[in-house]
């Protein structure tokens, strides 16, 4: 499981999640599929076009457009709630209050 966290996105957080990064089809400038190690990282990226289905959260596709960008924080992956989210989800909020987001969006989104 991936999971990927920006909130530079006016006020929003982009949560990313799943097995999708090791799809060539979805992720083709992933070089995890083709080599293993964590020496091949190349997201997340400075720039990048996520196509993505809004009703669904599904993640189509990734294409990269910009240098790696390293991590300013990690979080242990049991701080983040990972129940009713989907691949992808953009979330009203900041990193600063990830639980207190979290909770709010659990609570009130809504599931097509």
């Amino acid at each position: 499981m991936i999971e990927f966290i920006a909130d530079r996105i006016q006020g929003k957080i982009l949560f990313l999640w799943g097995q999708w990064l090791y799809d060539p089809h979805v992720f083709p400038d992933s070089l995890w599929h083709q080599s293993s190690g964590d020496d091949k990282l190349t997201f997340p990226s400075s720039r990048f076009i996520l196509q993505r289905s809004v009703a669904l959260g599904r993640v189509l596709r990734v294409e990269l457009s910009g240098p790696l960008v390293l991590p300013i924080r990690t979080l242990p992956a049991d701080e983040i709630p990972l129940h009713g989210l989907r691949e992808s989800e953009i979330i009203e909020g900041s990193l600063d209050n990830l639980h207190e987001v979290m909770a709010r969006f659990t609570t009130t989104r809504q599931l097509p």
